[in-house]
């Protein structure tokens, strides 16, 4: 599965992908610094995975959100932000997000969020 990064700090980046490079079938396709690029790389590589930090700059995780979303093919939105409060956290969720985390206090649930995407679309194979 393909996954494209779009958060604005390269610590938090190279934090994911340090986190999820061991993830079997999960490729790290590219990184977005900010929202018109995340907006941009997303249609370009039609990615199956979107993290997606809420504040940065050009534009803000829900103008991205609402220009991501799409029926056109399989996608899991995946928003890892520090703002987590529960207004946020429901307007995300609306809009169409999959997943909501907080970066302080739910950063690993990224992993097994993605884990568990990659597994449910390849599941094993009985001999």
């Amino acid at each position: 599965m393909k996954l494209l990064l779009v958060d604005d700090s390269e610590i938090i980046r190279n934090k994911i992908k340090e986190l999820l490079q061991d993830i079997e079938g999960l490729e790290i396709i590219d990184f977005a610094s900010d929202g018109l690029e995340g907006v941009e790389k997303f249609w370009r590589y039609r990615p199956q995975i979107v993290i997606l930090d809420i504040k940065m700059p050009k534009l803000d995780g829900m103008q991205v959100l609402k220009n991501i979303k799409t029926d056109e093919f399989p996608l899991s939105i995946i928003i890892l932000t520090n703002y987590s409060n529960d207004y946020i956290r429901d307007v995300c969720l609306d809009n169409g997000a999959d997943y909501f985390f907080d970066k302080t206090t739910e950063f690993e649930k990224v992993y097994d969020t993605c884990k568990m995407l990659v597994e449910k679309n390849n599941p094993p194979t009985s001999a």
